[in-house]
């Protein structure tokens, strides 16, 4: 992943202060999870961060303030900004702003596994992830100014529109661990670090793993305390592997195209001529279909390590109901290649479970892509998928009771047929492509 570099130089403060986000590439460098994030829209996901050098009690420090929207006003959320000399986040200075309700809390992690409940923390630490595991939480500030420390919703009156944290912390210090192991985070003119935020739910204030992240397109070079300079606003990119780009393609295009359009084409066979064309281009799709099913399971496996963490209920969800989908979609194809004979008494009883099987695992899958574009925070993508791909889903049943082998075709049934393809080709297209572009 090729990445820009930018000399990041900041004005001089004798006082911490809260940073807004009108102060974003003006007087304070930022970073946000996308170059549209809005914090007052609660659907997005979007977190911004800003920071800039500072003197506090006459020495050189950092003040930062964390910015997010949240989704729940019951439930909470957290929000996490990193700097690391590697870009793989193994050891990172991670600071965690976390919302339970109308509370707000700040938070400190190490990088060694286990966790233990607390309340005011800040953190260093692994990022959270299936490789890195769960990093632990420590109450003992390493390098911040208890006194700065500042939490709030950004507006008390109504939790859904966002809340942030802020501190100041010295501009050298170490992060120690109980096992006495330690990294010293350095922030100077020599200093050179990727940066990379992550969001996530929470039901405590245990850390869950993210339900999102967004590294940045350039690198922090440099931190300055005595020179006056244009701040800058840092380009995000988004995290994500090619492995995980290509499970949610090859899904949506499984699950948006090939198998529906597979379905629909025995659905809607008597509008063929007579002969096999329908049930060879039926098995086609559906091989297909399943092949590339098969493919964005493994990828993202491999990707992931394993299985999702149960702490991450959305994705969680996610994953059991792509084992379902497999595992239908796995008996629907051996129905398929054990079928009995025309003129069998098992042939009724084999087409009912045949188009069952088939019917869950569609269904699931339309919930499924829907679920994983929601989770990727593309909401529109989401809805628009969802809708249109479940409409297109209706005309598999529809014509599947409308039509019979005693059914004369019609010029309409060949255009409805017609224009359910067109929907669902364009539909996989559409939110393939933003699925691509926008992860």
């Amino acid at each position: 992943m090729m990445k820009g570099s930018v000399n990041l130089i900041f004005f001089v403060f004798t006082k911490a202060q809260n940073l807004s986000p009108e102060n974003c590439g003006h007087s304070a460098s930022c970073f946000s999870t996308t170059s549209e994030c809005d914090l007052k829209d609660d659907g997005n996901s979007c977190v911004t961060s800003l920071w800039k050098s500072v003197t506090y009690e006459g020495k050189p420090a950092v003040n930062l303030t964390i910015y997010s929207s949240s989704m729940s006003e019951k439930e909470g959320n957290w929000a996490g900004l990193g700097f690391s000399e590697a870009d793989d986040m193994a050891i990172a200075d991670l600071f965690i702003c976390k919302r339970i309700g109308n509370d707000t809390k700040l938070f400190q992690d190490w990088n060694h596994r286990g966790i233990t409940k607390l309340h005011i923390l800040l953190s260093s630490s692994k990022a959270y992830s299936y490789q890195n595991g769960r990093p632990v939480e420590y109450i003992n500030y390493s390098g911040i100014f208890p006194e700065t420390v500042e939490t709030s919703l950004l507006d008390p009156k109504n939790s859904t529109v966002g809340f942030w944290c802020s501190f100041t912390m010295s501009s050298n210090h170490t992060k120690s661990s109980s096992t006495n192991s330690s990294t010293v985070f350095i922030y100077d003119k020599n200093s050179i670090y990727h940066l990379i935020e992550a969001y996530g739910q929470l039901t405590s204030w245990d850390l869950t793993f993210h339900d999102g992240t967004a590294a940045a397109g350039d690198e922090v070079h440099g931190f300055y305390v005595d020179e006056i300079h244009k701040e800058y606003k840092i380009p995000s990119e988004t995290k994500n592997t090619k492995l995980f780009k290509s499970h949610g393609s090859l899904m949506i295009i499984a699950w948006g195209f090939f198998i529906p359009v597979g379905a629909l084409l025995a659905a809607a066979r008597v509008l063929f001529q007579k002969g096999g064309l329908w049930f060879h281009l039926h098995r086609a799709f559906m091989i297909i279909g399943v092949l590339l099913n098969i493919a964005g399971f493994t990828v993202i496996f491999i990707e992931k390590g394993g299985f999702v963490s149960p702490s991450y209920t959305l994705g969680y969800v996610h994953g059991i109901f792509g084992c379902m989908i497999m595992f239908y979609s796995g008996i629907n194809v051996l129905l398929g290649l054990f079928r009995p004979d025309l003129e069998s008494p098992r042939r009724k009883k084999w087409r009912r479970t045949h188009f069952i099987y088939a019917g869950l695992a569609i269904l699931l899958s339309n919930t499924n892509i829907t679920t994983g574009l929601y989770m990727v925070s593309l909401k529109s993508s989401a809805i628009a998928f969802g809708v249109l791909s479940g409409v297109a889903m209706l005309f598999i049943p529809l014509f599947h009771f409308w039509l019979s082998s005693d059914d004369l075709p019609m010029p309409i049934h060949h255009l409805v047929l017609s224009g359910v393809l067109a929907i669902l080709l364009a539909n996989t297209v559409a939110a393939a492509t933003t699925f691509l572009l926008n992860t």
